[in-house]
Protein backbone atom coordinates (compact mmCIF):
# COMPACT_ATOMS: atom_id res chain seq x y z
CA UNK A 1 0.00 0.00 0.00
CA UNK A 2 1.06 3.55 -0.63
CA UNK A 3 -0.21 6.89 0.58
CA UNK A 4 0.20 9.66 -2.02
CA UNK A 5 -1.19 13.17 -1.66
CA UNK A 6 -3.44 12.00 1.16
CA UNK A 7 -4.92 9.05 -0.75
CA UNK A 8 -4.28 5.38 -0.01
CA UNK A 9 -3.54 3.12 -3.00
CA UNK A 10 -3.42 -0.68 -2.79
CA UNK A 11 -3.34 -1.66 -6.46
CA UNK A 12 -1.13 -0.94 -9.43
CA UNK A 13 -2.20 1.73 -11.89
CA UNK A 14 -1.79 5.29 -13.14
CA UNK A 15 -3.26 7.94 -10.88
CA UNK A 16 -3.70 11.67 -11.52
CA UNK A 17 -4.02 14.48 -9.03
CA UNK A 18 -4.41 18.22 -9.40
CA UNK A 19 -2.53 20.36 -6.93
CA UNK A 20 -2.46 24.09 -6.49
CA UNK A 21 0.91 25.79 -6.17
CA UNK A 22 1.67 28.78 -3.94
CA UNK A 23 0.60 31.28 -6.63
CA UNK A 24 -2.76 29.56 -7.13
CA UNK A 25 -1.93 27.85 -10.42
CA UNK A 26 -2.93 24.24 -10.97
CA UNK A 27 -0.34 21.51 -11.33
CA UNK A 28 -1.27 18.12 -12.75
CA UNK A 29 0.80 15.28 -11.32
CA UNK A 30 0.84 11.64 -12.38
CA UNK A 31 1.70 8.59 -10.31
CA UNK A 32 2.60 5.37 -12.15
CA UNK A 33 2.30 2.86 -9.32
CA UNK A 34 3.32 -0.78 -9.34
CA UNK A 35 2.47 -2.77 -6.22
CA UNK A 36 4.60 -5.85 -5.50
CA UNK A 37 2.75 -8.10 -3.12
CA UNK A 38 4.42 -10.02 -0.32
CA UNK A 39 4.59 -13.73 -0.98
CA UNK A 40 3.94 -16.26 1.79
CA UNK A 41 4.85 -19.92 1.74
CA UNK A 42 5.34 -22.76 4.17
CA UNK A 43 6.96 -26.15 3.96
CA UNK A 44 8.19 -29.02 6.13
CA UNK A 45 11.68 -30.37 6.67
CA UNK A 46 12.77 -33.50 8.53
CA UNK A 47 16.27 -34.29 9.76
CA UNK A 48 18.22 -36.73 11.89
CA UNK A 49 19.95 -34.85 14.75
CA UNK A 50 20.01 -31.63 12.66
CA UNK A 51 18.71 -30.02 9.49
CA UNK A 52 20.02 -27.25 7.26
CA UNK A 53 17.71 -24.57 5.87
CA UNK A 54 18.73 -21.32 4.13
CA UNK A 55 22.32 -21.74 5.29
CA UNK A 56 21.47 -22.30 8.97
CA UNK A 57 21.80 -25.51 10.97
CA UNK A 58 18.87 -26.39 13.26
CA UNK A 59 19.08 -28.98 16.03
CA UNK A 60 15.65 -28.41 17.59
CA UNK A 61 12.21 -29.02 16.13
CA UNK A 62 10.09 -25.94 15.65
CA UNK A 63 8.52 -23.41 13.34
CA UNK A 64 11.13 -21.11 11.78
CA UNK A 65 10.45 -17.99 9.70
CA UNK A 66 12.74 -16.27 7.22
CA UNK A 67 12.19 -13.15 5.12
CA UNK A 68 13.72 -13.13 1.66
CA UNK A 69 13.62 -10.57 -1.13
CA UNK A 70 11.85 -11.54 -4.34
CA UNK A 71 13.30 -10.66 -7.72
CA UNK A 72 11.25 -7.43 -7.78
CA UNK A 73 12.36 -6.41 -4.28
CA UNK A 74 9.20 -7.32 -2.39
CA UNK A 75 9.34 -9.45 0.73
CA UNK A 76 8.82 -13.17 0.59
CA UNK A 77 7.99 -14.65 4.00
CA UNK A 78 8.79 -18.34 4.30
CA UNK A 79 7.79 -20.56 7.22
CA UNK A 80 9.51 -23.89 7.68
CA UNK A 81 8.22 -26.54 10.08
CA UNK A 82 11.35 -28.43 11.07
CA UNK A 83 11.15 -31.80 12.79
CA UNK A 84 14.36 -33.22 14.21
CA UNK A 85 14.55 -36.91 15.03
CA UNK A 86 17.37 -37.55 17.50
CA UNK A 87 19.56 -40.59 17.09
CA UNK A 88 19.52 -43.11 19.88
CA UNK A 89 22.67 -44.82 21.02
CA UNK A 90 22.57 -48.07 22.89
CA UNK A 91 25.71 -48.99 24.76
CA UNK A 92 25.83 -52.39 26.34
CA UNK A 93 28.56 -53.54 28.64
CA UNK A 94 28.90 -57.25 29.32
CA UNK A 95 30.91 -58.85 32.04
CA UNK A 96 31.65 -62.49 31.90
CA UNK A 97 33.23 -64.99 34.18
CA UNK A 98 35.84 -67.44 33.04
Amino acid sequence: MLTWNGNLYDSSGTYLDTLQNITGCDSLVTLDLTIFYTLFSSDSLFGCDSAEWNGNIYTNSGSYIDTLATINGADSIVTMEITIYNSTFNSEIRFGLR
